[in-house]
Order: C-alpha cells, then sequence, then structure tokens
C-alpha cells in the first residue's frame, strides 16, 4: 500500500494548504511551525484546539458557577470540585457522540450499530455512577465524613477521565478494521 503523497502530485496554495491533484488538502510544515516569534506552547495549543477549546469552556463554567453573583469561600470551591466529574464526564459523552456522528456512512455496518449503542449505553451508565458518587462525596463532605467523600470523590474523577479517554478514541471501538 503507499501513501497518498507518493502517488498524487502536490500543488503549493498560498494559505498555508498543499493541495494534490486528487483534491485532498494537506497543512504545510511552515503552518504547523509557525513564526520563530511564537512559543511552541502557543502552535501545540493551536494544533489542538479541538481539545483545548472545551477543556477552557469546562474550566470557564466552573469558575463561573463559583464566582459570577456570589462570593465564593473555600467550601463552595470545595463541593464545585466534588461535583466537576459530572462535567467532565458529560463532555465524554458529547465528544463521542461527536465524533461517532461525524463518522463517514461508509465505514458503518450492523456491527458498528452494536458497538455504538454499547458506547452510548455504556457512557450513560458512567455518567449516571459519576453522579451517584459525586453526591455521596458532597453528602460526606456535610456530614463531615472525609474518607468517604475521598474515596467517592477521587472515584467519580478516575471513572470521568476515563471515560474522557476512551471517548476521544471511541472511532477506533466502533469502526472495524479492514484487512
Amino acid at each position: 500500500m503507499h501513501s497518498l503523497r507518493s502517488s498524487h502530485k502536490m500543488v503549493g496554495t498560498r494559505d498555508g494548504f498543499t493541495r494534490s491533484d486528487a483534491g485532498h488538502v494537506v497543512m504545510n510544515a511552515e503552518r504547523l511551525r509557525g513564526p520563530p516569534s511564537v512559543p511552541s506552547v502557543v502552535i501545540a495549543a493551536i494544533n489542538a484546539i479541538e481539545f483545548v477549546l472545551p477543556a477552557a469552556l469546562l474550566i470557564l463554567k466552573f469558575c463561573m458557577k463559583l464566582w459570577i453573583d456570589k462570593s465564593a469561600n473555600w467550601v463552595d470551591f470545595l463541593r464545585a470540585l466534588l461535583a466537576f466529574p459530572i462535567d467532565v464526564a458529560f463532555l465524554a459523552l458529547s465528544f463521542g457522540s461527536a465524533l461517532i456522528y461525524g463518522l463517514p456512512a461508509g465505514v458503518l455496518n450492523s456491527g458498528s450499530l452494536k458497538k455504538i449503542l454499547t458506547y452510548v449505553v455504556l457512557a450513560v451508565t458512567v455518567c449516571a455512577a459519576v453522579t451517584f458518587c459525586c453526591r455521596q462525596a458532597d453528602d460526606a463532605f456535610v456530614n463531615k465524613r472525609h474518607f468517604k467523600m475521598l474515596v467517592c470523590g477521587s472515584a467519580a474523577l478516575f471513572c470521568s477521565v476515563v471515560t474522557l479517554l476512551y471517548s476521544l478514541n471511541v472511532t477506533e471501538f466502533v469502526v472495524e478494521k479492514v484487512q
């Protein structure tokens, strides 16, 4: 199997992209590196904008929940932190749904549909479990049961982060490999 670049003639454009004679668009290496004055961290963030933007919005929501129209103290901060895994779990469900929705119709078949339904049921179940753990952690905080709060909060955070990482790669699970 040969690569697309070796089989098609590439034509440069002024907008920083290269267009092949088959119509495929490839970003030029200069565009990925950026000008020398821009720090590499900024270039990496721009290249990963589809992940950076939702994460920034999640943090913005967390901050707004704390500081809009009220003065937050450490109790409010900790309670919001205990509820944060719920937001991460639903972000994971949103990512997975969007990635599945974006799949081309040609790669889906009846086996894919079963895997998509399995993913959705598992993701919703994890969201419910994370919500339950967060509620238990909040109740434990109110009742000054700090060990239970730590265990439930850690379990919720772990489950939500694992679900987020899995959701970012859900297309590999849903689409069957062609050999």
